[in-house]
């Protein structure tokens, strides 16, 4: 039963968040998803009953229900991985405090401590989380990320190809296997033909990842990606 139950509470959290935590929040006029949509509140809609809109309603505060609980549930998953790691109890709750409920610290967090096998150092924000993970990768995999990440958020095993530096030789297929074994990336549906797609698991670890690229190497990869692009328009 409490396999059952938690298989259950994983698609519930991973499927539910794809189909309904997301909509339009009024008060700021965007589309959002995610824990954006689970903390819109929206006081013009407060305490609406079930629609289509908003299937198990809203709160006192215009929330909609079914996104709050798929984020709770999301955050209880996360938890419950933490609570399977071997960190002692300071450390725990030191990553609990410090992430305040984000999901994408908690599980950030939790596939550091998986690589360090439980002895970790809990930085004071989510960018510096990040920012310390991509540090910890190797020069390989730090290549293809970067240069993956000029693309977008969802990038093409071809494009990082024809990025990366001829020499030394980057095996980019191998480094996205190992970047996909430690929760960097995912794989995704490719838009060009032939190709293979990932997709940074939170458009957070593409920015870091941009960002840590000078300007000029920037505008550089920039021109070299849009070369690459012209030649497979036909392909998309």
């Amino acid at each position: 039963i409490g396999s059952g139950a938690l298989i259950l509470l994983v698609l519930y959290v991973t499927l539910g968040g794809l189909v309904f935590a997301r909509g339009l929040c009024t008060p700021i006029n965007a589309y959002v998803t995610g824990e954006a949509f689970a903390n819109c509140n929206d006081t013009g809609m407060k305490l609406r009953p079930p629609s289509a809109e908003h299937p198990f309603g809203t709160d006192a505060i215009g929330r909609d229900i079914l996104a709050r609980t798929i984020y709770g549930g999301q955050i209880s998953v996360v938890i419950g991985l933490l609570a399977d790691l071997e960190l002692d109890d300071e450390t725990r709750a030191r990553i609990l405090s410090t992430a305040e409920g984000n999901p994408l610290f908690l599980e950030e967090m939790a596939a550091l401590a998986r690589e360090a096998e439980g002895t970790v150092d809990v930085p004071p924000t989510i960018r510096a989380l990040l920012q310390g993970r991509l540090d910890a990768l190797n020069d390989d995999e730090r290549v293809v990320v970067e240069r993956g990440a000029v693309e977008g958020q969802v990038f093409h095993r071809g494009a990082v190809t024809a990025l990366a530096p001829e020499t030394p030789p980057v095996d980019v297929p191998g480094q996205l296997l190992s970047l996909v074994r430690k929760e960097v990336v995912r794989p995704d549906y490719a838009m060009i033909a032939g190709d293979d797609a990932f997709r940074f698991r939170h458009l957070l670890i593409r920015d870091t990842a941009y960002e840590a690229l000078p300007k000029a190497v920037r505008a550089e990869l920039h021109e070299r990606f849009a070369d690459w692009l012209d030649g497979r328009t036909q392909l998309i």
